[in-house]
């Protein structure tokens, strides 16, 4: 073993020294082992090879400096004692100047932190800063606007009163030549008068030529008044069809000749109409129920006796536009009425003989029997001086009454359908 020892380079000697240094440092388990055999390599060269071999090792360190010669000393020491000794000082300076290091990194990180702290709050301190400059910013900007403004508002108070002034002005050197322009008036009245005798003439000369055109004039506005015609006929026909369109037809072409016969139409409904609505007055006086309060017919009878005429409405609706909404709401009623009364009257129909049955059933009369009398001869008696008579008066008050009622109901239907 002492040979590979003794034929070691110096570059396997100083790795060794070197991993010997780094174990004892940290308190390894091999640093013993590793010790032993750089001691060893050391103790087996002779002095002239160890001090020849020494300072290769020192440049490999790196300790070829006075400050670490101690170290390579250490290596080449004559026993193994020795070199543990220096590697163990060694140690020592180096855990001192790790601790030094340590406590000045402290040191240096406290500083950083505080510079940290510092930058954070210069940081905060200018975002406020910043902030404030901006509403700053606004208001001043605001600021300016506002004297903008009042800078535009004093211009044009300027203004105005630089042209109120000129007005000023101008009065003043008006009111010095209303005297020049009265008398200059003056003259031109007197030329405007010989001019307006002038225009007479020109006038008359102008007449006597106009007489000679109204010829023309008048057939030319005959032609344009049937061309207004026929349109105003079409958009006639047209607002009538939109209404009813079955009785006046799209494909027609509307002429004077057809107004007129619309005209006869409207005057043969309205004739026909006035009659109904007599019919419907007499209808309504018939079959009022006078001694009944409240009753309905009689309330439609005076309305109709007291307002104007369907013809006196229709009148006023075609000549000045108005009471349309009265005219139509007095042709409904009278339409509704006539059909309530053919309608009323023949559910009276349906019902009277029931209505007669139950009158004529001798059940339902209240006779009286005599001693002697069997009841045969006591209903005919009665039948002969009571009934013959009460009966018939009878049936007619309650047709007459039914006959109001199933008309008054019928109305009331009809009306409230559109």
């Amino acid at each position: 073993m002492s040979e590979p020892i003794i034929s070691m380079p110096a570059e396997r000697l100083a790795s060794l020294g070197r991993a010997a240094i780094e174990t004892g440092r940290y308190d390894a388990a091999e640093h013993g082992d590793l010790t032993q055999v750089v001691s060893e390599a050391l103790s087996a060269l002779d002095d002239k090879r160890r001090g020849a071999l020494l300072p290769d090792v020192a440049s490999l360190l790196g300790t070829a400096e006075k400050r670490d010669e101690p170290a390579v000393q250490t290596l080449g020491g004559e026993s193994s004692k020795g070199a543990v000794q220096g590697l163990m000082q060694q140690r020592a300076s180096l855990d001192l100047k790790l601790k030094s290091e340590a406590a000045r990194r402290e040191e240096v990180e406290a500083a950083l932190q505080q510079e940290r702290d510092d930058h954070k709050q210069a940081i905060e301190s200018l975002s406020l800063q910043q902030k404030q400059i901006k509403e700053l910013t606004d208001e001043r900007s605001r600021l300016l606007k506002d004297i903008a403004q009042l800078e535009a508002k004093l211009r044009v108070q300027i203004n105005e009163t630089e042209q109120a002034a000129l007005r000023y002005d101008k009065l003043k050197t008006s009111r010095q030549t209303m005297g020049d322009q009265a008398t200059e008036l003056t003259e031109k009245i007197n030329e405007l008068e010989a001019a307006n005798l002038e225009l007479r003439k020109q006038a008359e000369a102008a007449k006597h030529e106009r007489d000679l055109h109204v010829a023309d004039a008048q057939s030319d506005v005959s032609a344009a008044e049937e061309q207004t015609a026929n349109a105003a006929f079409g958009r006639l026909w047209r607002r009538m069809n939109e209404r009813l369109p079955d009785v006046f037809v799209e494909t027609h072409v509307p002429t004077e000749n057809t107004m007129e016969q619309v005209c006869d139409a409207l005057v043969e409904f309205a004739g026909t109409f006035a009659v109904l609505e007599g019919h419907v007055q007499y209808m309504l006086q018939q079959l009022k129920q006078v001694g009944e309060e409240g009753d309905k017919l009689n309330h439609f009878y005076l309305m109709l006796k007291r307002n104007p005429a369907l013809l006196e409405i229709l009148r006023k609706a075609l000549v000045s536009g108005k009471r349309n909404a009265q005219f139509k709401n007095v042709l409904r009623l009278v339409q509704a009425w006539v059909r309530a009364f053919a309608t009323g009257t023949y559910k009276v129909i349906i019902v009277a003989p029931d209505k007669v049955r139950n009158e004529l059933n001798y059940r339902n009369w209240e006779f009286k029997k005599g001693s002697f009398e069997s009841e045969e001869a006591a209903l005919g008696k009665y039948f002969k001086e009571i009934a013959r008579a009460q009966i018939p008066d009878e049936l007619g008050n309650q047709f007459k009454k039914l006959a109001a009622d199933m008309a008054y109901e019928d109305y009331n239907t009809l009306m409230k359908r559109r």
